[in-house]
């Protein structure tokens, strides 16, 4: 199985968007997407139909910027030693057992670690015509992230936001305070 992220991005979100359109082509389009499902909106060359986006703990993944020392050694040992050797020998990433998510296709994988491993995180390697389709984003969007989340950050966060550039991003920060807890 070899889906890559951009694949996700570009097919599956592409289809969905596509179905919406076909079942109710004059009805708005929302999006609600968590983590990846912000990252990806734009690959698809029907996201310029989507009316609205909330976005949930959407950010960019660049190892090097989770919040915490501890962390950003976790990410390391994954995209440094765990994927390469589970991708090569499994075939996919096990997440699952290593309290990340779901299972990971090979080509998910090492496109996302490829990308973790990059300051821009994917800028530098995606199409100039996804670029065009972040900055030309145009639709209200919401973003919510946490203080206690050690990915979608106060660093990763406004880094994804940065290439919607032309969407009217409204953004909420939530400390456990706020939200009554611990």
């Amino acid at each position: 199985f070899h889906a890559t992220m951009s694949d996700w991005g570009r097919l599956d979100m592409g289809a969905a968007l596509r179905f919406a359109h076909e079942r109710a082509p004059d009805a708005k389009r929302f999006v609600l997407g968590h983590s990846v499902g912000g990252q990806l909106l734009p690959l698809s060359d029907l996201a310029h139909t989507v009316s609205a986006a909330a976005l949930i703990t959407t950010s960019t993944g660049t190892w090097t910027k989770m919040s915490s020392f501890g962390y950003r050694m976790f990410c390391a040992l994954i995209w440094y030693g765990l994927m390469p050797a589970t991708t090569r020998t499994l075939g996919y990433l096990p997440a699952k057992a290593l309290g990340q998510g779901e299972d990971l296709p090979l080509g998910v994988a090492r496109e996302w670690g490829d990308w973790c491993k990059r300051d821009d995180y994917f800028a530098s390697v995606m199409p100039a015509d996804v670029l065009a389709r972040f900055r030309a984003f145009d639709a209200p969007m919401y973003s919510l992230s946490f203080s206690d989340d050690p990915i979608a950050n106060s660093v990763t966060v406004p880094a994804l936001l940065a290439h919607y550039t032309g969407a009217r991003v409204t953004t909420q920060h939530l400390t456990p305070k706020e939200a009554n807890l611990k």
